[in-house]
């Protein structure tokens, strides 16, 4: 009989009457079960448990009642941890799963589109920009800093702004305009 079928029929028994003769067998088969099931309930309970079953008729109605309780808390917290960690490692998965496939979506549609370096260009169809290239196009496609020279601004500086510096804050190794 497992154990939680011992536990409800023990406390049925308990609850329809706290002086039935038959509790303390009923306590008895369940020491019985749980003796090989030790390393799971504990040494230390196992233990209480022989002690109160000894002593089952000699304790009062009361702390009759408090042991019953406290075996049921037991079982109930150890039946939560276990389900706890099936429950834990499931989402555990279940939340890598949505991390990879929200990763792959993402990227799927940024490579679907090539939205990598694009940006709007804010002087798009505006009247006081002097090149047609700068002011035709909606949206500007930047290259990365370390495909070109280690600087985007000459992808966004053209000859008629007539840049004749460009200082570049380089921090990376090597030369940044090799």
């Amino acid at each position: 009989m497992p154990v939680d079928e011992v536990l409800l029929d023990l406390v049925m028994a308990f609850v329809k009457d706290q002086n039935d003769p038959s509790i303390k067998d009923k306590l008895q088969a369940l020491q019985q079960i749980l003796s090989a099931e030790r390393d799971e309930f504990g040494e230390q309970k196992y233990i209480c448990l022989a002690e109160v079953v000894q002593n089952w008729n000699e304790i009062s109605p009361k702390e009759q009642e408090q042991f019953l309780e406290y075996l049921l808390y037991c079982f109930m917290r150890t039946r939560e941890f276990h389900e706890g960690m099936k429950n834990s490692s499931m989402n555990w998965v279940r939340g890598l799963l949505q991390d990879i496939f929200t990763f792959l979506s993402k990227t799927g549609i940024c490579c679907w589109r090539w939205e990598w370096g694009t940006v709007y260009n804010f002087l798009y169809k505006n009247g006081n920009v002097t090149d047609e290239a700068m002011k035709s196009r909606e949206f500007l496609h930047l290259v990365d800093a370390g495909l070109a020279i280690n600087t985007p601004y000459p992808l966004v500086l053209p000859p008629a702004r007539e840049a004749h510096l460009i200082l570049s804050f380089d921090f990376s190794a090597g030369d940044p305009l090799e």
